[in-house]
C-alpha cells in the first residue's frame, strides 16, 4: 500500500513538473512574441525615418524588410506554424517508410542550412568590415548579420536534427538565447538608428 502510494506521489510530482515546464514555456513563448511586435514598429521606425531623411534606398529596404520578418515570426510563435510543419513532415516520412531514417535526411539538410548561414554570415561580415565604426551603416550591417543568425535558427529548429534538438533545447537553452539575443540586437541597432538619423546631416 505504502509503496503504490508513493508511486502514484511520483507520477503526480511528475506531472506537475511537467505542466509547470509547459507554463513555463508558454510565457517564455508569449514573451518572446511580444518581443517580437516591439522590434518590429522599431524597424519600421528605422525604415521610415531613412526614407524621411532620404538615405539609400537599401537601407530603408532592409529594415521594411526586417519588421516583415519579425510579423512573421510572430504569427510563426502565436499560431503554432513551426510545431504544425514538423508534424506534417514527420507524417509525410511515415507514410514513405522513411521516418526511421530520417537523420539520413535531416543531416544534409543541416550541413546545408549551416552552410549557407555560414556564406551569408561571411557575405555580411565583409559588409561590416568595410564600415565606420558609429556609423548608421554599420548599424545595419549588425543588423543583417543578427537576422542571418535568427533565420539560421529558425531552419535548424525546423529541420529538427536530433543532435541539433539537444544543443537547441539542452541545459544551456541556446534556442532561447540565440532567439532573444539575434532579437534585441535588431532592435537595439533600429532604435540607435532611428535616434541618431534625425541629427545626421
Amino acid at each position: 500500500m505504502g509503496r503504490a502510494l508513493r508511486s502514484l506521489g511520483a507520477v503526480q510530482n511528475e506531472q506537475t513538473r511537467k505542466t509547470f515546464m509547459q507554463l513555463t514555456l508558454s510565457f517564455f513563448s508569449l514573451a518572446a512574441s511580444a518581443v517580437y511586435l516591439v522590434v518590429c514598429g522599431q524597424c519600421l521606425w528605422a525604415g521610415l525615418a531613412a526614407r524621411k531623411r532620404g538615405r539609400p534606398g537599401s537601407d530603408t529596404a532592409w529594415w521594411i524588410g526586417l519588421a516583415t520578418l519579425f510579423v512573421a515570426l510572430f504569427a510563426w510563435r502565436v499560431t503554432g506554424i513551426e510545431e504544425s510543419l514538423r508534424t506534417v513532415l514527420r507524417g509525410m516520412l511515415r507514410a514513405d517508410g522513411e521516418y526511421g531514417a530520417r537523420q539520413e535526411l535531416q543531416g544534409p539538410l543541416s550541413a546545408a542550412a549551416v552552410l549557407a548561414a555560414s556564406l551569408m554570415a561571411f557575405l555580411g561580415w565583409r559588409v561590416y568590415a568595410r564600415t565606420r565604426t558609429g556609423s548608421l551603416t554599420r548599424l545595419v550591417a549588425v543588423a543583417r548579420l543578427a537576422m542571418i543568425g535568427l533565420v539560421g535558427l529558425v531552419a535548424l529548429r525546423l529541420i529538427s536534427l536530433h543532435v541539433a534538438d539537444k544543443l537547441l533545447y539542452g541545459p544551456a537553452h541556446l534556442n532561447w538565447l540565440i532567439d532573444i539575443g539575434c532579437t534585441l540586437v535588431i532592435g537595439t541597432c533600429a532604435f540607435r538608428y532611428a535616434r541618431v538619423l534625425p541629427r545626421r546631416r
